[in-house]
C-alpha cells in the first residue's frame, strides 16, 4: 500500500517514471515485480554475505564493486550482473567503464532470510522513494524555469509586435512615395523617348557627313599611293645612275690613303735629312775654327764641303736661302689656293646638304616609311663630305711637314701635290655632277611637295568639318548626360524599391519566426493544459479516495498553485493568439503585393523550368581527378572516371580499395558516393557518359531559402526540390566559399511546405555559369520534413499529369 500511495502521489504531480535504458515508463504493479530483495556478494575475503541496495551503491561509488561484477539474487536464485539490477536501471544509475567477467558456475545454498519477509519496509523501496523525491524537486524547478522563459519570450514577442506595427506604418509611407516616383518615372520615360528620337536624327545626319569625309580620304590615299610609287621608281633610277660615281669615290679614298702613307714616309726621310744637316753644320763650324796654316788639301776639302753644302753655284749661302724662300712662298700660295677651293666646295656642300636636310624633313613627315632609302644615301654623302674634310686636314699636316723639307725634296713633293690636285679636281667635278643630279631630284620633288601641300589643305578642311561634327556630338553628349542623370535618379528609386522589398522580406522572415515560436508555445501550452487536466482528474480521484491514501497539506497547496499558474497561462495564451491574428492580417496584406510580383515573374517560367528540372538522374563529370592507392601504398593517377569505372567493373577495384579525388583524403570505394551506387552509361568510346540515378524525383520549387557555411549566411531562390537535395540559384558565386563536398546548414521557411525545417546539406554541384547556383544533398533530413517534401512532389507531379 505504501508503494501504491507513493506512485499515486507522484502521478498526481505529473511525474512520469522513465527508465533511461529504453525510454519507457512503468505502470502500476509492474514496478513492484521488478524490485529485487536481497543480494549475495563476495568482498575481498571471498565469503558470501547478504547486502542491501544501499550497500551495493556505496561499493560502486568506492570502486569496490563494478557494473560487470555478478551478485546472487536470493529471490530468483540466479547470478545477475550489477548493471542489470532493475532498481539501479530504473533510477538511471551511471556505471563506470569495466571489463566483462565470467559468471560463477556454482549456486550458493543460502536462502532468503526470514527477517526480510517480516519487515514492512524494504531497502529497495526506501531507495526508490529517495530517488523520486529528488525527481519531484527537479520537476518543480523545471516548471518554474519554463514559466520564467515563457514570460521573457512573451515580453520579446510584445516588443517585436510593436516594431512590426511601426514597420508596417513605414512601409505604407514608402509605398505612397513609390507610387509618386512611378508617375515621375513615366514622365521621364516620355521625355527620354523624345530626346532619343532627336538624337537618332542628328546621328543619322552626322553619319552621312562622316561617310562623305571617308570617301574623300580614300581618294586622297589612292593619290598618295600613286605618288609614292613614282618617287620610289625615281629613287631606284637615281641609285642605278650614281653607282659608278660612288665606286669612283671609293677608289679616290683608297688613293688618298696611299698618299697619306707616302707623306708619312717622306716626313720620316725629312727628319733624317735634318739630322744630317745639323751634323754637317757642326763639322763646318769646327772647320772654320782651324788655323790659317792649313795646307792645300784642307782647302780642297773645304771647297768640297762647300759644294756639298751650298750646291754647284759656288758656296753662296744667300742664294740658296732665296731659292728656299721662293719655294716656300709658292707652296704657301698653292696651299692658300687649295684651302680656299676646299672651303668653297665644303661650304657649297654644306649649303646643299642643309637645304637637302630641310626638304628631307618636310618629306619625312609624310613619307617616313617609303623614303628611308633617300635618307640612307644622304647620310652616305654626308659621310663622304666629312671624309673630304678629314683629307683636307691630312693635306694641311703634310704641308706643314713640307715646309721643313729641303729644296730637292720640296720639288718632288710639289709634283706629288700637283698630282693630288689633279685628283682633287676630278673629285670636285664628280661632286658637282652629283650636286646637279641632286638638284634635279629636288626639283622633281618640289612638284610632289605641292601635291602634299594640296592634300594638307584638304585635310585641314576635313578637320574643320570634323570639329563641327564633334561640336554637335558634344551637344548630344550633354543631352545624354542629362538623360544619364535622370536614369541615375530612376536607378536610385529602383534601389529604394529593392530596399523596401528587402525590408518587406525581413518582416516576412520575422513573421515566420513568430509563427514558429507561436507553434512552439502552442505545443507547450497544450502540454500544460493536458497536465492540468490530468492533475485535476487526479485531485478529484484523491479526494474520492481520502480513506485509502493520505495526502500532505504541502502537496495540496502546490496543486492549487499549479492550478492558478495554468489559468494564468491560458489567459496569456488567449491574449497572444489575438495579437498574432492581428499581425497575420497586417502581414497578409504585405504578402499579397510580393506574391503578385513573384507570380508574374514565375508564371512565364514554370512550364520551361518544369521540363528542365524534373529528372531522375544526374551526370558524373569524366575529369581526370581520381587517384588510386594500391595495396603496397603506391599511388597512380590522376585517372578519369571512365578508367576507374572500368577497373571497378573488371574486379581490379574492390569495396575496400582506397581511392580519392584531388584535394581530398583517401577513402574505401564503399564510402565514395559515385563508386558505391549503381551507374548507368550512355554512348561508346570517348563519347561515353555516366549517370547516377537520383533517390527521388526533382520538381520546381520557388522559395527564398538561407544557406549557412563558414559562419556566414547566403540567401538564394530554391528552384528545384527533392527528398534527396535542392538547387539554390544565387546572384554571385564565391568559389573559395562554395567548394565541392563542403557542408553547411540549409534553412527552409514556412510557405509552400507545411512547416519550416533546417538540416545539414553537402555541396555536390557548383554552377558558375547561368543558372548560377549550388546543388545540395540533404545529410540529416528530419522525417517530418521528408514527408512534407514528398507530399509537395506528388502534388506537383499530379498537376503536371493533369495539364499534360
Amino acid at each position: 500500500m505504501l508503494i501504491e500511495a507513493i506512485i499515486e502521489l507522484f502521478r498526481s504531480q505529473n511525474v512520469e517514471f522513465y527508465v533511461l535504458s529504453d525510454d519507457k515508463y512503468y505502470d502500476d504493479g509492474v514496478l513492484e515485480d521488478h524490485i529485487t530483495k536481497v543480494y549475495l556478494l563476495q568482498i575481498q575475503d571471498k565469503v558470501l554475505k547478504i547486502f542491501d541496495i544501499f550497500e551495493i551503491v556505496s561499493f560502486l561509488e568506492s570502486s569496490k564493486l563494478e557494473g560487470q561484477d555478478y551478485v546472487f539474487d536470493l529471490r530468483v536464485r540466479s547470478w545477475i550482473k550489477v548493471c542489470e539490477i532493475q532498481v539501479l536501471r530504473d533510477t538511471g544509475f551511471v556505471f563506470k567503464a569495466s571489463i566483462e567477467k565470467e559468471i560463477p558456475s556454482f549456486i550458493p545454498p543460502h536462502k532468503l532470510p526470514s527477517e526480510s519477509l517480516e519487515e514492512s519496509v524494504d531497502s529497495d523501496y526506501l531507495y526508490l522513494l529517495k530517488f523520486y523525491e529528488e525527481l519531484k524537486q527537479s520537476s518543480i524547478d523545471h516548471v518554474e524555469s519554463v514559466r520564467r522563459t515563457h514570460e521573457i519570450e512573451l515580453l520579446n514577442i510584445k516588443k517585436e509586435n510593436s516594431s512590426l506595427q511601426s514597420g508596417v506604418s513605414e512601409l505604407n509611407v514608402l509605398v505612397f512615395e513609390l507610387e509618386k516616383s512611378k508617375e515621375q518615372q513615366e514622365l521621364l520615360n516620355s521625355n527620354l523617348e523624345e530626346v532619343v528620337g532627336e538624337f537618332k536624327a542628328d546621328a543619322f545626319l552626322s553619319s552621312k557627313k562622316l561617310n562623305l569625309a571617308e570617301e574623300e580620304l580614300l581618294q586622297a590615299k589612292v593619290h598618295l599611293e600613286t605618288e609614292k610609287e613614282k618617287i620610289y621608281h625615281e629613287l631606284e633610277e637615281f641609285k642605278n645612275t650614281n653607282t659608278k660615281s660612288f665606286e669612283s669615290i671609293v677608289l679616290t679614298e683608297k688613293e688618298n690613303f696611299e698618299l697619306v702613307q707616302k707623306n708619312q714616309s717622306l716626313s720620316y726621310a725629312l727628319k733624317v735629312q735634318e739630322q744630317k744637316y745639323h751634323d754637317m753644320k757642326l763639322i763646318f763650324t769646327q772647320y772654320e775654327d782651324h788655323s790659317k796654316k792649313e795646307g792645300l788639301n784642307e782647302r780642297v776639302l773645304e771647297k768640297a764641303f762647300d759644294y756639298f753644302l751650298h750646291g754647284p753655284v759656288g758656296g753662296d749661302q744667300a742664294k740658296l736661302e732665296k731659292k728656299v724662300d721662293l719655294l716656300e712662298k709658292e707652296l704657301k700660295e698653292k696651299d692658300l689656293f687649295f684651302e680656299g677651293k676646299l672651303k668653297r666646295s665644303s661650304d657649297e656642300l654644306s649649303e646643299v646638304s642643309s637645304h637637302f636636310k630641310k626638304k628631307n624633313k618636310e618629306i619625312e613627315l609624310h613619307y617616313k616609311k617609303n623614303i628611308s632609302e633617300l635618307l640612307n644615301e644622304k647620310e652616305i654623302l654626308v659621310k663622304k663630305v666629312d671624309e673630304l674634310d678629314s683629307y683636307h686636314a691630312h693635306v694641311q699636316k703634310n704641308q706643314s711637314l713640307i715646309d721643313s723639307q729641303s729644296s730637292k725634296e720640296n720639288e718632288k713633293h710639289t709634283l706629288q701635290i700637283s698630282f693630288q690636285e689633279a685628283k682633287l679636281e676630278k673629285a670636285t667635278t664628280r661632286i658637282a655632277f652629283l650636286e646637279s643630279e641632286l638638284s634635279k631630284v629636288m626639283n622633281e620633288n618640289q612638284g610632289q611637295v605641292e601635291v602634299i601641300d594640296n592634300f594638307e589643305k584638304a585635310l585641314k578642311v576635313k578637320k574643320s568639318e570634323e570639329n563641327k561634327v564633334r561640336s554637335q556630338e558634344l551637344d548630344h553628349s550633354e543631352k545624354i548626360k542629362q538623360l544619364e542623370n535622370s536614369n541615375k535618379d530612376l536607378l536610385e528609386k529602383n534601389t529604394k524599391i529593392e530596399e523596401l522589398i528587402k525590408a518587406n522580406q525581413l518582416l516576412l522572415d520575422k513573421n515566420s519566426k513568430v509563427e514558429t515560436r507561436k507553434s512552439e508555445y502552442k505545443a507547450e501550452y497544450t502540454k500544460l493544459l493536458a497536465k492540468s487536466e490530468k492533475s485535476l482528474a487526479k485531485i478529484k480521484a484523491l479526494e474520492n479516495q481520502k480513506s485509502d491514501v493520505v495526502v500532505d497539506d504541502d502537496s495540496q497547496e502546490e496543486l492549487e498553485k499549479l492550478k492558478q499558474e495554468i489559468e494564468g497561462y491560458t489567459n496569456r495564451l488567449q491574449n497572444e493568439q489575438d495579437k498574432t491574428l492581428q499581425l497575420k492580417i497586417d502581414l497578409e496584406k504585405l504578402k499579397e503585393a510580393d506574391t503578385k510580383i513573384e507570380l508574374v515573374k514565375a508564371s512565364g517560367q514554370d512550364e520551361e523550368e518544369l521540363s528542365r528540372l524534373i529528372g531522375d538522374s544526374f551526370e558524373v563529370v569524366n575529369d581526370s581527378v581520381w587517384i588510386i592507392q594500391g595495396d603496397d601504398g603506391k599511388k597512380s593517377g590522376p585517372h578519369s572516371f571512365s578508367t576507374v569505372y572500368d577497373m571497378k567493373e573488371a574486379g581490379e577495384l574492390t569495396k575496400e580499395s582506397r581511392v580519392k579525388k584531388q584535394g581530398e583524403a583517401f577513402k574505401p570505394c564503399k564510402d565514395i558516393f559515385e563508386l558505391s551506387v549503381p551507374v548507368t552509361t550512355h554512348g561508346e568510346g570517348e563519347n561515353r557518359r555516366f549517370f547516377v540515378k537520383r533517390n527521388s524525383v526533382r520538381v520546381p520549387f520557388y522559395e527564398l531559402v538561407t544557406f549557412e557555411i563558414g559562419g556566414e549566411e547566403y540567401r538564394g531562390y530554391c528552384t528545384s526540390l527533392s527528398s534527396g537535395g535542392v538547387f539554390i540559384e544565387m546572384t554571385k558565386i564565391d568559389e573559395e566559399v562554395f567548394k565541392m563536398n563542403g557542408k553547411g546548414r540549409v534553412l527552409f521557411p514556412s510557405g509552400a511546405l507545411e512547416s519550416p525545417f533546417n538540416c545539414i546539406a553537402q555541396i555536390k554541384n557548383v554552377s558558375v555559369e547561368k543558372p548560377k547556383g549550388i546543388g545540395l544533398m540533404f545529410v540529416d533530413l528530419p522525417d517530418e520534413a521528408k514527408e512534407d517534401i514528398l507530399s509537395y512532389v506528388n502534388n506537383c507531379l499530379n498537376k503536371n499529369k493533369k495539364s499534360a
